[in-house]
């Protein structure tokens, strides 16, 4: 059972390459018309082709001769060039090839292509001039309910032939206007494919403070200066494909040769940095003023008023990210937007709740968080942009202090009984912000706690089977949300499934009772099975010897751990569990 967790900043991946496959919609063909042609910019630095012989790639349909990505930053400008290079030996690979496809946001980057040619047989055919390219909407990610402004634009290759060479560079350039002053660069030095030529590069001016980070073995970068700038860079000829050594490895851990060049800030910086989006406004809304108000009659302890304001902004509140602002996620609504469309996402509602807690002269600052990397976020270097993708709530009510999520849906229990957010790590948003601060562990002991009562009568080969779960914190709240989802048949279909897995003659034995006990923040499940003909006699003799094997639910479903000798890679486990059976 997992909560319900939406991811709301945008996190970029280590490997920058290739394209996005989401949801489309066909758009207009002004913005088809928006893909620039344009020279190779002068910073580039060119790269020629690789001769001799291949060996990684001997089997391979696709060779990937040429992979290069270059990235120019600085305070306010923003330029990323891509250049691939590939021969295709077979029809197949061709059709695995499929259009070109590249993503952007046209609400502050464009798309500018600089080559586009096929070579075969000797010959060069430059497909550019005439190229005509289709843009269609993307949803960033609907299964998170993340809309924004990215178009993506495809380029189907007419004419390609086995044997033929496609050559083409263009580049996204532009920066997120929220993020000035702010830099990141991440990408693998091997991949899963074999590259004849890779290479990789990050400049930028001087004064402009970088930190490079190396993962896995990663080579140190070649460093040049030019014309007030510096230049990291990476090149590699003839690398095999990178099979991984180890697997099941926590989200934190590089596992491959890679770099990040990021801005050489802090963590008391990022909180800084981005404080000034969540400054409440002198006047807050009449309606958050009302709830706050309605509030206040209702309850006159601040821990109750304070559980309160958390409860209205999860249940009075829909999740949804819709950024048609062209900041890529980075900036709150305003208050009125926010109160008036009663929606938004992680930002949104926590902007909703600090102001709805200042209102009641609670004490709240919205914290930056990761749902990926969670307590492992500081293996990784302090980064404005890569660090964090999500935001919650820190409140503080008589000197105790509390992180909550706003997003994460009705939840059960008091302030103390609640479920904090379980992201272990984070950054408050003040300008004072000091730097990463440790969330409180879960007030429950275990999340689940399993009890099974079985009943067997000697002249009745049927085993009853009493099913005692209570479920406490994240566990319980998984619950609300999975009735309000699909209903209490659904749950009790699910319940008895787990069952069944193992006893598959297992059969509900009358009525499941629901408990909710708001004040301990847990739910207690009872459910009343039969296993029929569950024990066999033995022996045929007067004696009463009987056996009845039964099996712990939760036990053999615990991740295995790796206890090779020569590992030296840390393991990702799912622990604490806190299952008790």
């Amino acid at each position: 059972m997992g909560r319900r967790v939406y991811v709301c900043i945008l996190l970029l991946p280590l490997v920058l390459l290739a394209s996005m496959a989401p949801a489309q919609a066909q758009i207009n063909q002004d913005q088809a018309n928006q893909v620039a042609k344009a020279p190779t910019p002068s910073w580039v630095i060119p790269q020629s082709v690789p001769t001799g012989p291949f060996e990684a790639a001997d089997e391979r349909g696709t060779v990937q001769e040429i992979l290069s990505t270059q990235h120019k930053t600085g305070a306010t400008s923003e330029a990323t060039y891509r250049r691939m290079r590939v021969k295709f030996r077979s029809l197949v690979a061709i059709e695995d090839f499929g259009p070109i496809q590249l993503s952007y946001d046209p609400s502050y980057q464009r798309l500018v292509f600089h080559s586009l040619t096929i070579e075969r047989g000797g010959k060069v055919i430059d497909r550019l001039p005439g190229a005509a390219f289709d843009v269609t909407t993307v949803e960033q990610n609907p299964d998170y309910l993340i809309y924004n402004k990215a178009v993506t634009v495809r380029y189907a290759l007419p004419d390609v032939r086995a044997g033929d060479v496609l050559d083409y560079a263009y580049s996204i350039e532009g920066k997120n206007p929220a993020l000035k002053g702010a830099a990141y660069f991440a990408a693998e030095l091997a991949l899963d494919i074999p590259i004849q030529r890779l290479f990789l590069s990050v400049r930028a001016p001087t004064d402009f403070a970088l930190r490079v980070s190396r993962y896995g073995n990663a080579a140190a970068p070649k460093t040049t200066y030019q014309n007030g700038d510096v230049t990291y860079s990476w090149s590699a000829d003839d690398l095999e494909e990178y099979v991984p050594k180890w697997y099941n490895l926590p989200s934190w851990y590089v596992n491959a040769p890679a770099v990040i060049v990021s801005n050489d800030t802090s963590w008391g910086e990022i909180g800084q940095f981005f404080a000034p989006y969540y400054t409440l406004p002198a006047d807050l809304p009449a309606e958050l003023e009302a709830v706050a108000a309605q509030i206040r009659k209702e309850h006159s302890a601040p821990k109750a008023q304070a559980r309160a304001a958390l409860d209205w902004v999860q249940k009075q509140m829909r999740y949804l990210a819709l950024d048609m602002g062209g900041t890529g996620g980075f900036i709150p609504r305003s208050l009125d937007a926010i109160f008036q469309t009663r929606y938004g996402d992680c930002k949104d509602m926590a902007m909703a709740l600090t102001a709805l807690l200042s209102a009641l002269d609670i004490n709240a600052q919205p914290v930056l968080t990761s749902t990926r990397l969670r307590e492992g976020v500081d293996k990784l270097p302090p980064s404005t942009i890569g660090s964090f993708n999500h935001v919650i709530v820190r409140l503080v009510v008589e000197g105790d202090a509390y992180y909550v999520d706003p997003t994460a849906g009705e939840q059960i229990g008091t302030l103390d009984t609640v479920e904090p957010a379980p992201y272990g790590k984070g950054v408050i948003l003040s300008a004072d912000s000091a730097g990463l601060v440790d969330f409180p562990a879960s007030p429950h002991a275990w999340q689940r706690e399993s009890e099974t009562t079985v009943t067997v009568a000697p002249k009745d080969r049927d085993v009853k089977l009493t099913a005692r779960l209570r479920l406490n914190g994240g566990a319980a709240d998984t619950v609300l949300i999975q009735l309000q989802r699909s209903g209490l048949k659904t749950l009790e279909k699910n319940l008895i499934n787990q069952y069944e897995w193992r006893y598959p003659d297992v059969s509900l034995d009358g009525e499941i009772t629901f408990e909710r006990d708001d004040d301990a923040g847990a739910i207690t499940l009872t459910l009343p099975l039969v296993l029929e003909e569950g024990w066999e006699r033995l022996d045929e003799e007067d004696s009463f010897t009987e056996e009845l094997t039964l099996f712990a639910r939760y036990f053999d479903r615990l991740p295995l751990y790796d206890i090779d000798e020569e590992r030296d890679a840390p393991q990702y486990l799912a622990y604490p569990v806190r299952v008790k059976d």
